[in-house]
């Protein structure tokens, strides 16, 4: 199963991650405009070294970038884009 997350740097989306990604069969995609912003995280490192997760740089706000996240089949669609505070 592979899941596709907007806004997953921090919060409910960072949360959502790392939740979906301790179960064995789930893979993910995120697309992030600052990786680094998780790029080093303990909670994430083994499954970015494994293919478990793949990072994206882009925008949600870019049709292109977007787009590029449906490479391959995806499950869900997981969105938690929000403001800052």
């Amino acid at each position: 199963m592979h899941a596709v997350i907007l806004g997953a740097s921090k919060g409910c989306g960072y949360h959502a991650l790392v939740r979906l990604l301790a179960i064995p069969e789930w893979t993910a995609t995120v697309l992030l405009r600052k990786p680094e912003s998780i790029e080093s995280d303990i909670n994430l490192k083994n499954y970015l070294a494994d293919g478990r997760l793949k990072i994206v740089k882009g925008n949600a706000t870019s049709y292109e970038d977007v787009k590029s996240l449906f490479d391959k089949k995806v499950d869900v669609v997981i969105s938690t884009i929000g403001t800052s505070t």
